[in-house]
């Protein structure tokens, strides 16, 4: 199916592609940004609280 059969070749943008048309492509770039730090930054934490010393240590002497 063309994306021109969707519009019914209609040259008047409904209100939801108005919507897309008014969005800041570069806000919404930082906004996904964000949030994939802070959710390495919640994997990075939770790893680290789950491996103990002894574990550590395992996996060192293994990759050596």
């Amino acid at each position: 199916m063309m994306l021109d059969d969707i519009r019914n070749h209609d040259p008047n943008p409904t209100p939801e592609e108005e919507d897309w048309t008014r969005t800041d492509p570069v806000r919404l770039v930082v906004k996904a940004i964000a949030l994939a730090a802070v959710a390495i930054a919640i994997g990075a934490s939770v790893s680290q609280l789950l491996v103990t010393p002894e574990q550590a240590q395992i996996i060192l002497g293994r990759a050596r």
